[in-house]
């Protein structure tokens, strides 16, 4: 799918015009329709705000296999410093985004069996303090 389509099926999803959409991120409506229809690239800077209005992850903007390469250029005018470059294809990003959520499950339960643990040996201390009083 390409990123016209997915902008197209994100907007009709969220009941939109294209007016809408570019009113929400500041651009003319024309800039929006020649995204959409392919006619020209949008630019980088305005995938957040685009996330923010269709309510999705910038990553879910991108065609599968895209590469986002997000640099710190010391050239802008605002010195931004804040965005540490990467590379990162969007298929990755989805493979470490569930890698994560599985270490996150894991790592709950290992701390719900160390927490079990730690109320048994609890108990057992409890009960040898009042056996030794």
């Amino acid at each position: 799918m390409t990123f016209g389509t997915i902008l197209r099926k994100n907007r009709e999803k969220k009941r939109l015009s294209q007016k809408e959409v570019a009113e929400h991120i500041g651009i003319a409506q024309a800039t929006y329709h020649n995204w959409e229809t392919e006619q020209s690239s949008f630019r980088v800077e305005y995938l957040p705000k685009l996330a923010e209005v269709f309510d999705v992850a910038m990553g879910d903007l991108m065609p599968e296999g895209t590469t986002l390469k997000l640099m710190n250029n010391q050239h802008q005018k605002n010195h931004d410093r804040s965005v540490v470059g990467f590379d990162v294809t969007i298929n990755e990003s989805r493979e470490l985004y569930t890698e994560l959520v599985n270490s996150k499950d894991e790592i709950i339960r290992l701390l719900k069996e160390e927490n079990t643990l730690l109320k048994v040996r609890n108990a057992q201390l409890d009960e040898n303090q009042k056996r030794d009083a």
